[in-house]
């Protein structure tokens, strides 16, 4: 899961109040699926359910308010936000066709509050936040934990606003290449999760798989039939296999029935967005697609998803149709213009937050329209061009150079990289020789280098060669890829020789402990060559072969199996 930040905007409403002419193409029915398992339901089923679950974006309340200054409080979220935000998730998932009933865990729920009031404290989105000036360490603890198994959010005025625009979206640089939080949001073996909420900070317990194994896959976003009002041209397209997929090898081919246009995806070519992503977040296998050149999406639209390749044989139609039926009212906005990097809040209600975009420097803004008409719960949103006039708004970072990675001990490797201006952190990325996914190795880096010492989720192995990457970072937004370093294969780190002497028996070595080693080899030279005087487990040894009268040079290396250090510094010893 990586950090959120609030860059997304809601389906445009502005049609609900003027006629529309399209051609009616397959309005309330699907077409049979295949190579998929999800619950199919129809239109009419989805705007029950809509109305039974009636998700709200309704303003946060509290039992007890969080103690957001030394030495903190966990406050309580009331049960009427939790619920709603329930009601809310469990509508995507209905939609989706997985199952909706995943109800709140006390135990998540206070990892996922801590959570967001550690990352409030810290002021900063962070899956491995630093402590707070203040914050005993037990809660803290609770605090780290909860950050680290959630998604989490930042700006968002509402948990349901988190949910449907931030988490659900996933379409901005730093996530659109796995959608982590909506694979999250949309993992069908999740029964029961929790709800942070501090200030404008939020998380959402992610790490549940109570339904575990599940005969669900293939779980598509937009899905078969597809409420308009909760995806936008600027989300992109989804649908998670739960198996490894071969990247090389996809080839996805979307067809708009209406107009008969069609875009083509593959790791070669793709007519927009193109991403394939294997990690665990929620199900792996996940095929990713944004086509280039669509405005909007509107009621009426239908279009045919066909996924072949890696053993895939995908085909299923998604339907676009309106599930807000409300007579009268006026559309509201209840945000404000929110600078993502320096946190000016400024302007009335109907301006939204500074916003990142992939085609542009993010000098710009999301801006609503109220409209008297069918739809009063929600608001038109476009963008505006603009700029902070406090910091300047989000600019590209420019993309970082490695400047050296070398071994630092045993699996451990160190890389250093040139600072980035304008960047708060940096994310680190590695990959063995041979693959082509990157894996992180740690986001929220401070500095200009890291040590990577082997981990249970970014091991190093001995005998393997591995690259490195570095991404800088600034609210969520980040550059491009550095420069790929050149391939290092870390090592059993060699020892150093602290003592040699001679005694009446030979000549005596002694050197430091090295971590990893299983044993030691000594050599001597002797006769032009450099010949094994020994092996031992010890980091003493005597060499009873060194005669009288003669100089020695002696060399020493560690060993693990048939992996060895390099050798240490020479030493010469007159016996």
């Amino acid at each position: 899961m990586k950090e959120k930040k609030k860059a997304s905007f809601l389906t445009p409403l502005a049609a609900v109040c003027m006629c529309i002419f399209f051609i009616s193409v397959n309005l309330c029915t699907v077409k049979a699926a295949a190579g998929i398992s999800v619950d199919t339901h129809s239109q009419q089923d989805i705007k029950k359910m809509y109305q039974q679950l009636d998700p709200q974006p309704q303003s946060t309340e509290y039992e007890r308010k969080p103690g957001t200054k030394a030495p903190y409080s966990l406050g309580k979220v009331s049960d009427r936000t939790l619920q709603n935000g329930l009601n809310t998730l469990n509508f995507m998932r209905y939609v989706a066709g997985i199952p909706y009933d995943v109800t709140i865990k006390e135990e998540y729920q206070e990892l996922a509050q801590a959570g967001a009031l550690v990352n409030y404290a810290n002021g900063g989105l962070s899956h491995s936040p630093g402590k707070p000036s203040g914050m005993d360490d037990s809660l803290y603890s609770l605090g780290y934990k909860g950050a680290g198994s959630s998604n989490i959010g930042w700006g968002y005025t509402t948990l349901y606003s988190a949910i449907v625009n931030g988490w659900m979206e996933d379409g901005d640089p730093s996530n659109i290449d796995r959608v982590g939080h909506r694979r999250w949001c949309l993992n069908p073996t999740m029964k029961q999760t929790g709800f942070g909420i501090v200030g404008n900070y939020y998380s959402m317990y992610a790490f549940d798989r109570t339904f575990e194994p599940t005969e669900y896959y293939g779980v598509a976003w937009p899905a078969q039939n597809m409420p308009y009002e909760f995806f936008s041209s600027y989300y992109p397209w989804s649908i998670s296999m739960g198996k490894t997929v071969d990247a090389s090898s996809v080839q996805v081919t979307l067809k708009h029935n209406n107009t008969g246009k069609t875009w083509k995806f593959s790791s070669s070519s793709a007519d927009g967005d193109f991403y394939v992503n294997n990690d665990n977040y929620g199900q792996k296998g996940c095929i990713i697609f944004r086509p280039k050149n669509i405005k909007e999406y509107v009621p009426g639209d239908s279009f045919q998803v066909t996924i072949t390749g890696s053993g895939l044989n995908v085909s299923y139609s998604v339907n676009f149709f309106k599930a807000h039926e409300h007579t009268g009212g006026t559309a509201t906005c209840c945000e404000k213009a929110v600078c993502s990097i320096c946190r000016e809040e400024y302007g009335g209600y109907g301006d939204h937050v500074w916003a990142y975009r992939k085609d542009t420097e993010g000098r710009h803004y999301k801006y609503c329209t109220a409209f008297s008409c069918n739809a009063h719960k929600y608001e038109s949103c476009t963008y505006k061009d603009g700029i902070c006039t406090k910091c300047g708004g989000i600019k590209k970072l420019d993309r970082p150079k490695l400047k050296s990675v070398s071994p630092a001990g045993y699996r451990t490797v160190k890389i250093t990289w040139g600072k980035v201006a304008g960047a708060s952190s940096y994310t680190l990325y590695y990959r063995k020789v041979g693959d082509t996914k990157w894996r992180l190795v740690k986001e929220d880096i401070k500095g200009t280098s890291y040590t990577h010492a082997t981990s249970k989720t970014a091991p190093l192995y001995l005998g393997k060669k591995y690259t490195y990457m570095v991404k800088a970072v600034h609210s969520g937004a980040a550059s491009e890829a550095s420069n790929a370093s050149a391939a290092i294969a870390p090592r059993i780190p060699k020892p150093t020789i602290t003592k040699i002497s001679k005694n009446s028996n030979g000549v005596q070595l002694t050197w430091k402990t090295v971590k990893g080693a299983a044993a030691y080899q000594i050599q001597r030279y002797q006769g032009g060559k450099w010949v094994t005087a020994g092996e031992t487990k010890k980091t003493t040894y005597l060499d009873r072969g060194a005669k009288k009268k003669g100089t020695y040079q002696y060399r020493v290396r560690s060993c693990r199996g048939a992996y060895y250090s390099a050798w240490s510094g020479i030493k010469t010893i007159t016996r």
